[in-house]
């Protein structure tokens, strides 16, 4: 492949993000440090002066996040991809993961394992983003669902078709 291609930095991670995930390990293994340090820097995706407020927001998701029932998490993630169940259960020491694990799909479950086993991880921003849209979608469903005063109502919400009063 020629360089011609490779003009930017998005460009370099696109083309690292369609090669098999073994090729790809192989050459962020076999990258100089500088480089490697660069490469890093380029996924990280946070500015350097929002350092503070980011790390805020994902100590707040977290917080969210730990105390859900598993029973909660189960629905949220039940219908979600693989890679995303992944990033989400092994993101942090969740009391509930074991419980989540044995109830999710066995298919979903077995895909969740064999990437931790692969030691597949996303960008620090990009892991932090998931957590905090998750914890958003889990406190504002919690929140409709404590704010409705039926089961019917609740279902109309989950499949779109309205549900709050006037």
């Amino acid at each position: 492949m020629s360089d011609a291609g490779l003009r930017s930095p998005e460009d370099v991670l696109q083309t690292l993000g369609r090669l098999d995930p073994e090729d790809r390990r192989w050459i962020l293994d076999n990258l100089p440090s500088d480089a490697r340090t660069r490469l890093a820097a380029l996924t990280s995706g946070r500015p350097a002066t929002g350092d503070a407020t980011s790390a805020a927001r994902a100590a707040e998701a977290v917080a969210v996040l730990r105390v859900t029932s598993s029973a909660r998490m189960v629905e949220a993630l039940h219908a979600e991809p693989a890679w995303l169940v992944h990033s989400v259960v092994f993101a942090s020491d969740w009391p509930w993961r074991r419980q989540v694990l044995r109830r999710l799909p066995a298919t979903l479950r077995l895909e969740a394992a064999r990437l931790e086993r692969t030691g597949a991880r996303l960008a620090p921003a990009a892991g932090e983003f998931l957590l905090r849209a998750l914890a958003r979608r889990v406190g504002t469903e919690a929140d409709e669902a404590g704010a409705t005063d039926s089961r019917f109502e609740s279902l109309l919400r989950r499949f779109g078709a309205g549900g709050r009063r006037p």
